[in-house]
């Protein structure tokens, strides 16, 4: 499995509204989940955040550490890698951004 498919099949997609993921910079994935029970969705994007360090770790991307960002509605969380994830790279080929 690679971080791509871990994240769709944890019901994560590219900019989407309610449970979703962007670029946010060259290191930097920003995962958001828009739900009423924020300790639920803080539960659910640590646990994905740590999947997706533990997947890179153990390749040559290297690993990285993540951050819970309370501030931002919805509730964020940005998963910072040593190396962006080899897989994740044609899907950012333009720059994109969170808004």
């Amino acid at each position: 499995m690679n971080s791509l498919q871990l994240l769709t099949e944890s019901g994560f997609f590219w900019q989407d509204r309610i449970k979703g993921f962007a670029r946010m910079n060259d290191r930097v994935l920003a995962l958001w989940y828009r739900m009423p029970n924020e300790l639920v969705a803080e539960s659910e994007l640590v646990q994905i955040a740590k999947s997706l360090l533990r997947m890179v770790s153990t390749q040559e991307d290297g690993g990285g550490f993540f951050t819970v960002k309370k501030d931002h509605h919805p509730l964020q969380v940005h998963v910072h890698f040593n190396r962006w994830p080899h897989d994740l790279k044609p899907l950012f080929g333009r720059e994109e951004s969170v808004h």
